[in-house]
């Protein structure tokens, strides 16, 4: 199957039409890593940079033999995000939903992401995936 790019009038006649018929299609919606960054919400790499420096900052030897047991590199450490997070949160699970949360509070919703909660809230095209996971 092969696939074109289309421009605004295409992409909204497109949604309209697949819908409907004997056979109607939905869209599903993969937002990847960094789907924020348009928002003003860093991205996983900024997020795991601050981390691994404040990991860093807490216990440095503990830190280094963690990365270690993880074979974690300076080329390939922005894969682990989730067990960054899952390491930087662990204390208290909470914190890490209320870090990510003061995170988006002055974050302002791209024209695409305005358009996504029509579609998602609208229409049947309502599935939406993600790259990572951070839980």
């Amino acid at each position: 199957m092969s696939y074109e790019e289309l421009n605004l009038k295409g992409f909204i006649y497109e949604m309209k039409e697949v819908p409907s018929g004997s056979h109607p299609r939905k869209f599903c919606f993969e937002l990847g890593v960094g789907a924020s960054l348009s928002s003003g919400i860093k991205s996983g790499q900024e997020l795991v940079t601050i981390w691994d420096a404040e990991l860093q900052l807490r216990n440095e030897k503990a830190h280094i033999e963690w990365k270690k047991d993880l074979s974690i590199t300076e080329e390939n450490k922005y894969s682990f995000y989730s067990k960054f997070y899952e390491r930087r949160f662990r204390r208290q699970p909470v914190d890490g939903y209320n870090y990510l949360e003061k995170l988006m509070e002055h974050a302002r919703p791209s024209i695409g992401y305005v358009m996504l909660s029509h579609l998602l809230t609208k229409t049947r095209h309502n599935v939406v995936i993600t790259t990572k996971s951070i839980i």
